[in-house]
């Protein structure tokens, strides 16, 4: 898996990404990799989410990410 990589898993703690603009999001696994990429996002606008949000919104209700303050769904 991707996200185990030894090079993703230093990308992921070296990264200060804290705000970023997704224009579409199709499957709760796109989201759960931009999430553990970006650790340190506080501002995340989706400006089109598919159909089945619910496990999205879920998702991101539920995640104990300390940063992220904000998110939009659209």
């Amino acid at each position: 898996m991707i996200a185990q990589s030894e090079h993703f898993q230093w990308i992921s703690n070296t990264n200060i990404i804290k705000n970023l603009t997704i224009e579409s999001v199709e499957t709760l696994k796109e989201l759960e990799f931009i999430i553990q990429l970006c650790p340190r996002l506080r501002y995340l606008p989706i400006d089109k989410v598919n159909e089945n949000f619910i496990p999205i919104l879920i998702f991101l209700l539920s995640k104990n990410n300390h940063y992220l303050n904000s998110f939009c769904l659209k």
